[in-house]
Formats: C-alpha cells, sequence, structure tokens
C-alpha cells in the first residue's frame, strides 16, 4: 500500500513562491552545484510545519535552453562484433574469438531533421568499421543507402514524339517526418578493389569477396537507446551474448555485399521528454525510470516505486526541436507532498528518462559536466570510435546548461488533531506518610499506652 497520505478538506495556511536560477548556483551557493543539479541551503529561511500540516511543492514555471542533441552519448553507440579471414593485428582472430568485438559509435551526436540523414551518416560510420575486418592495401567497403524509401513526388513531364513516354517524371526526395515513407533502415555495404587513385573511403574498384564469415550488431541497453533510433530489437542482458543481433544482417547471399536492416521504423530522437528530480520522496513511479534499471531490469525490482521526480516535460514542440524549454502551469499538475515537517534543504536536478544525466555517457567515467559539444579529435583516425571526450567539461558550470524555475511552497492543513485533555494528577505523599500503619485516634487525644 502506498504510503502517500490522505488529505480531506485540505486548507492552505501559508504559501511562497521560489524563484530559483542555477546559472550562478556554483559560485553564489552550495558549492556542489551545476546548472543542471541545483542545491538549495534554506538556512533561516527555513519552512515548517505543524501538528495536521504538510509542506507541498508545486512546479509552476520553468525554462532553459534547449542546448542538448536528439543524439547524444545515450543513443549513438552500440556493440559490433565480427569475424573474417582477414583478422587487423589488434583484432586476432583466435583470442578472442570475434576478429572484431567492442562498443563504437554508430552515429555522430547532433540534431538532425529526418531519419535518412540519420541513415546516411550510420552507413559512414559502419563502413569504417567493416573496413577493420578485410584487407584494406587491396579492398574496402562502399556504402548504399536503399531505406528510409524516398517519397516520390511527380512533376509534369513532356511526353516524346512516339507518345510512349509517361506524362510524370519521379523526383528523389528525402522523406521528412509525416510524409510518404515507411522509415525503415536499409543499407547495402559492397566490397570493392581499389584500384587506380580509390582510396579506402572510395576504393572505385569491381565488386570483391569481403571475407567475412559472422557479423553481429547489438544495441545493447547497458550503451544507451540506440535501438530506438536505429529500429533495431533491444539487446538485454549480457554483453558477452554472441548470438543475438539487433539489426538483420544478411553477408552470405552476395558474397561482395553485406545488408543490414531494421525490425522497425528509425526515429530522429528516443528522449522527448525531460524529468525534473528532488531530494524528496513521495511520488510514485515504475522501476525503470529509476537510475541503474536500464542494463537488463531486475526481476526483484517492484513494478511501483516511491519516486523522487517532480515534473515532466516535454523537450520538443509538435514542429520538431525548439529553441527553449518551457513549462507553465495553470493547475497543480505537478507537485510533491512532503513526509517531514521541516524543509531545510532541496535538490533539483534533471534526468532523462532512465534518471542519466542528460546527454551523458552511461556510466560518465569522464565525470563530464558537458551535455552537448565540442569533442576530442579521436586517436583511431580510420575506426572513428573509441572513447570520445568533450573539450570543455564545465557546459553545467561555466556553459549554457542551467535553468530558471518557480516552485510554490505551500503549508496545508490536512486534518484538526484531537489531543488528549484529562485531569492533572495529584502529586503523591511524601514516602514518610504513604506506608506503614497509622492508629485511629478518634476516641482520645493520644494513644493509650499499655504495660
Amino acid at each position: 500500500m502506498s504510503s502517500a497520505p490522505r488529505f480531506e478538506n485540505q486548507q492552505i495556511v501559508n504559501s511562497f513562491n521560489l524563484f530559483l536560477d542555477s546559472e550562478r548556483a556554483v559560485i553564489q551557493g552550495d558549492s556542489q552545484s551545476r546548472g543542471d543539479d541545483m542545491h538549495i541551503q534554506f538556512e533561516g529561511n527555513s519552512v515548517e510545519a505543524g501538528d495536521g500540516e504538510v509542506i507541498k511543492l508545486t512546479l509552476k514555471e520553468f525554462s532553459m535552453a534547449n542546448t542538448l542533441y536528439t543524439i547524444d552519448f545515450n543513443n549513438s553507440r552500440g556493440i559490433v562484433k565480427g569475424v573474417s579471414s582477414h583478422a587487423p593485428a589488434t583484432y586476432p582472430a583466435s583470442s578472442p574469438v570475434w576478429g572484431l568485438a567492442s562498443t563504437y559509435d554508430l552515429i555522430d551526436r547532433a540534431n538532425y531533421e529526418d531519419v535518412y540523414t540519420i541513415a546516411s551518416v550510420f552507413s559512414i560510420k559502419m563502413r569504417r568499421i567493416l573496413n577493420l575486418l578485410v584487407d584494406t592495401t587491396s579492398k574496402a567497403f562502399e556504402a548504399t543507402v536503399l531505406g528510409p524509401i524516398f517519397q516520390v513526388d511527380f512533376v509534369p513531364g513532356a511526353p516524346s514524339a512516339a507518345g510512349t513516354s509517361p506524362p510524370y517524371i519521379p523526383e528523389a526526395k528525402r522523406p521528412q517526418f509525416g510524409q510518404t515513407d515507411n522509415r525503415l533502415l536499409y543499407i547495402q555495404f559492397t566490397c570493392k578493389s581499389i584500384s587506380g587513385t580509390g582510396t579506402i573511403e572510395a576504393p572505385g574498384g569491381s565488386p570483391t569477396a569481403h571475407g567475412i564469415t559472422n557479423l553481429k550488431v547489438q544495441l545493447a541497453a547497458s550503451e544507451g537507446d540506440t535501438y530506438t533510433i536505429l529500429g533495431g530489437e533491444r539487446m538485454d542482458g549480457d554483453a558477452n551474448n554472441n548470438i543475438f543481433s539487433s539489426l538483420i544482417i544478411d553477408f552470405t547471399t552476395n558474397p561482395n555485399v553485406v545488408s543490414m536492416k531494421g525490425y522497425f521504423p528509425m526515429t530522429r530522437y528516443s528522449e522527448p521528454s525531460m524529468y525534473i528530480r528532488t531530494n524528496c520522496q513521495n511520488g510514485l513511479e515504475t522501476s525503470v525510470l529509476q537510475s541503474g534499471a536500464i542494463a537488463g531490469g531486475n526481476a526483484l525490482i517492484a513494478d511501483v516505486i516511491t519516486s523522487d521526480i517532480l515534473g515532466k516535460i516535454n523537450r520538443y514542440t509538435p514542429s520538431g526541436n525548439s529553441e527553449f524549454i518551457t513549462y507553465n502551469s495553470q493547475s497543480d499538475e505537478f507537485f510533491i507532498t512532503l513526509q517531514q515537517r521541516k524543509l531545510t534543504n532541496l535538490r533539483i536536478f534533471l534526468t532523462d528518462s532512465k534518471g542519466r544525466k542528460l546527454g551523458r555517457p552511461t556510466p560518465d567515467n569522464d565525470n563530464s559536466g558537458t551535455a552537448a559539444g565540442l569533442e576530442n579529435t579521436l586517436t583511431i583516425a580510420l575506426l572513428d570510435g573509441g572513447t570520445p571526450s568533450m573539450v570543455s567539461k564545465r557546459q553545467s558550470e561555466l556553459g549554457n546548461l542551467f535553468f530558471t524555475a518557480v516552485i510554490r511552497i505551500d503549508v496545508v492543513k490536512t486534518s484538526c488533531p484531537n489531543q488528549l485533555q484529562s485531569e492533572v494528577f495529584s502529586p503523591p505523599y511524601p514516602g514518610s506518610k504513604s506506608g506503614g500503619i497509622l492508629p485511629f485516634t478518634s476516641f482520645a487525644e493520644r494513644p493509650i499506652l499499655r504495660k
């Protein structure tokens, strides 16, 4: 049964507006504060509730610049495993069994207008990864994006003299969301010989056998939500699984071609909302929203648990990405009723739907305070992967990752407790008079002494 209190005949006895700005919180407040993680000490302005009263926090207004990417560290990476007749020196085929097995960048971190562009970027990344499975001194892969399918617009065309030409000529166009398309990923990688002026990036020769004998693309939950973007199946549990593949991969039908297809429609982003959380827990949420619940789940965790979520805000407008993330409440949509009767400190921090820091890799071994921005040049030029890091790690401290908000604090009278009213007890007799046998003296002024 929920521990949330039941209120009847509520009455607000005191109310405050708490205005927040986290831009300079680190230098004009608690030193732990950051732009997206604000620690507030009330000090001499603490809020207290009396008998039969509770403290209620209501989110009234929120605003921050949308300095986030739709594709970030938590939806751009995946595991690629492969075996071929050519084993790169850094990935011997004998140990480990896979000639290629690691986590790679599959999509550049940025904002994207359409899913076709995401598919194109993925094809470039995957082509470079597949090149690690062939001898690039003589051959390399070329990529062709076949899906998402093009929308076909018909424009007037001049019929031929013989009258055999169709009256309309098809015109290829990248599909926008909501237009005619299926949004299914479909890419062909053709292995070609490097000839003439050809390079690894554009071999230009004739098709040749790639020599790949096994290939898996695993979009693991532990690596983020890339499966949502590419329309693949999510891999839960052990990362050592060598059987599961998130995409449909065919490398045997044509010995020169590797094809990859998605199971489901692609999306431009995986996190449409942002969650405002506090250090006060008195709401309810499903356990998948908690931090640490993303790596395959845990059957021992209850479906519904105590929540620290104060509010949930949409990061995008109906027309797409927006410059600012805003929320204005006309009622009490988002609130928390505190269990304690005194509020002396408050923490407000921002996460995605799985309790992760906005835009940061999980886990954040780099301890980065930057959700989106300029990345360091990677040392693996051909792979264009590795472990990236940000040039500046202080977006939430010195940059533009901060918020303003208004939180209403109400002291609410929820009941009128009946206190015990009883007669005050008289103090007991002294010990010298409360014990022993007292003589009966009603018949004489003094006791009769017998000899």
